[in-house]
């Protein structure tokens, strides 16, 4: 886990974030920045543990959980959250994902349900994808 975290101030500006209550915008940015969760955007579920960090009620974050599932924000599974958008937010329009990033999830993949898997690896395919275009364009400069 990372001791620090960055995230992209282009949160603000995405329409499901500009739709939430100050509440729910508090549990969103700490499930991108809290110190439990994976450099890939995985992390135990754990209700009773965020309450005592954020201050929200535990009755209200599995609300908001449930909310964020629902919505497509989040996946749970196996008492993991795994957060859709991780990477994305998480780094640099002009970066790619990093290697340790990479290697921490290739050694834990097999600890995670297939779901959960399958939305991270293709977070990383698509972050490595828009690196290309931006790669090419670089090239036909010239």
């Amino acid at each position: 886990m990372a001791n620090m975290r960055w995230l992209s101030t282009r949160i603000w500006r995405e329409p499901y974030v500009q739709t939430m209550d100050s509440l729910k915008k508090e549990l969103f940015v700490y499930l991108h920045l809290n110190s439990e969760i994976t450099y890939y955007g995985v992390l135990v579920y754990n209700s009773e543990l965020i309450a005592q960090e954020t201050g929200i009620p535990n009755d209200s974050i599995k609300q908001m959980i449930q909310d964020f599932e629902d919505d497509g924000q989040v996946i749970v599974r196996d008492n993991r959250i795994c957060v859709r958008g991780f990477l994305k937010r998480t780094r640099s329009e002009d970066s790619s994902v990093s290697p340790q990033t990479q290697a921490a999830f290739r050694r834990d993949r097999f600890f995670l349900n297939q779901d959960i898997v399958e939305v991270v690896e293709g977070e990383i395919q698509e972050a490595e994808s828009e690196m290309k275009p931006s790669t090419e364009r670089r090239g036909r400069r010239r």
